[in-house]
């Protein structure tokens, strides 16, 4: 056991945790991100309503369903590890997610623009709001009702 924490703490501090977390022996050591991703795959392909609905999304993108897979199994990890973090990581996690998100970001410059303010309060202003709606401290806007025909 000694020798286990004391890889994890030299890792931890050399940033390599989660490669020698995966190579140590003991049972009770926490899994990896790819370890924790991977169950989250078979979780979903375990889920009747979950891979259906997936199988369908594939369909209509034209996109494989194992992409899709991946993209959710990441997606509902990821949304984990960022629950456990103090409210200024996670606005810093979610600004970096739109902009990284060339579709987003081209839309938040138009808006940003007719609004008359810069990208950079936006981005911040969208970030906020998101992470109320998840927190549960504001209400999600009801969608927009489909032009008439």
């Amino acid at each position: 056991m000694k020798k286990s924490v004391f890889f994890f703490l030299t890792a931890l501090t050399l940033g390599f945790s989660t490669t020698l977390l995966t190579g140590c022996s003991d049972p009770s050591a926490p899994k990896s991100r790819e370890e924790l991703i991977k169950d989250m795959v078979q979780h979903i392909n375990d889920t009747p309503d979950w891979i259906g609905g997936l199988k369908k999304e594939a369909e209509e993108k034209k996109v494989s369903l194992d992409t899709l897979v991946m993209k959710a199994a990441v997606y509902m990890i990821d949304k984990d590890a960022l629950a456990a973090l103090p409210r200024t990581a996670k606005l810093e996690k979610i600004k970096k997610n739109i902009l990284g998100t060339p579709e987003w970001i081209g839309k938040l410059k138009k808006d940003a623009e007719v609004k008359k303010i810069s990208i950079d309060s936006l981005v911040a202003e969208t970030a906020n709001y998101m992470l109320d709606v998840e927190e549960g401290k504001t209400a999600q806007p009801a969608p927009a009702p489909a032009p008439a025909k």
